[in-house]
């Protein structure tokens, strides 16, 4: 296999601080900024990225899709880890030191249906977990059923269809909006990941298409609108209906630009340590964060924050280290015979 890309392990570590930064400022009753939803959407972009990448080099080398060593890999990418902090979280629950979970939250998550049922603030993050795994019990299947010409007009109709619905839905239903109906339902959310379905199948026609300026001002003044059009989303009534599917519009620009091959300095920012470092724990961070951040912890208000950061952060490397990393180890021993990684991958 082709080593990894560590500017792909840097939007991973971008994302997690993002997602972070807003689940701190709830800890810490601050203004919330909305950041952790931009966060989660350069997550579903590039996990879309990445997969759909992958489908296609597979189909490429062996003329087809094997099922099977999909889901294989899901399962050490996805489960082990899971299942530990799942495990922890059953101990102390039985313990009695988590009041807010429930049982039905727990078979919601280890089913992967916490975007549609659960309400403890301690596993709600695992809503994202579970939208994408109901995504890809689906897309390698549709995948391999759709004609290779036709599967990016496919995706844009899917993706144009889910808009529409999702911002008439908000028109008429603000209040589905409020109460998370509209976040987190797959039908009003799988464009979030095929947005970056379809950046990997137009890889190709944009390269040879859309004119690219590298510059790290480009990237930064495209960053900054995210950020700002994040800061909207609490201030003006009309940004609502609208608000994702700009927001996945910029990320999915954005990933566009790191991704591309000249886009060098962008890269070099996104390689630093602390980012590749951040992006490689990002999976168990974003497992450990809500157990750490929403229950009780000794202290000053400041000073159980501060444990909580701990917690989190020797919990994700503990768990990275012990329970992940043998695991993924054993990935690429579920890839077809003599397969690379495509270039823009590896």
């Amino acid at each position: 296999m082709n080593p990894r890309r560590p500017e792909i392990d840097g939007v991973r570590g971008l994302a997690i601080l993002l997602v972070l930064w807003g689940h701190s400022e709830m800890r810490l009753g601050l203004f919330q900024s909305r950041l952790n939803g931009l966060g989660v959407h350069l997550f579903f972009v590039l996990s879309g990225f990445l997969i759909t990448a992958l489908l296609v080099a597979e189909e490429k080398k062996i003329g087809k899709i094997n099922l099977r060593l999909f889901f294989a890999r899901r399962f050490l990418r996805i489960l082990p880890a899971f299942y530990f902090f799942m495990g922890v979280v059953f101990v102390l629950k039985v313990s009695g030191l988590l009041p807010d979970t429930n049982w039905r939250s727990m078979a919601a998550a280890l089913l992967f249906l916490s975007n549609v049922f659960g309400t403890s603030l301690t596993l709600s993050h695992l809503w994202s977990l579970a939208l994408e795994e109901q995504f890809y019990l689906l897309w390698p299947v549709s995948f391999s059923l759709l004609a290779g010409g036709r599967r990016l007009g496919w995706v844009l109709a899917v993706i144009g269809l889910i808009v529409t619905a999702r911002t008439v839905t908000i028109l008429v239903r603000p209040d589905w909006l409020l109460n998370g109906f509209i976040y987190a339902r797959p039908y009003f959310r799988f464009d979030s990941i095929l947005a970056g379905c379809a950046l990997a199948l137009a890889n190709g026609w944009l390269d040879r298409n859309v004119s690219f300026t590298p510059g790290i001002a480009r990237d930064g003044v495209l960053f900054a609108a995210m950020i700002a059009w994040c800061l909207a989303a609490v201030r003006f009534s009309w940004v609502p209906a609208v608000y994702l599917t700009v927001e996945c519009g910029l990320a999915t620009w954005f990933l566009w630009r790191v991704l591309h091959r000249e886009s060098t300095v962008t890269k070099r920012m996104l390689s630093s340590p602390v980012l590749v470092w951040a992006g490689k724990l990002s999976y168990s961070i974003y497992l450990w964060q809500n157990l750490w951040l929403f229950n009780p912890l000794p202290g000053s208000r400041v000073v159980s924050f501060l444990l909580a950061g701990l917690g989190t952060a020797g919990s994700a490397w503990f768990s990275y280290r012990f329970i992940e990393t043998p695991f993924l180890k054993r990935k690429d021993d579920f890839y077809p015979k003599n397969f690379l990684k495509p270039k823009v991958l590896g």
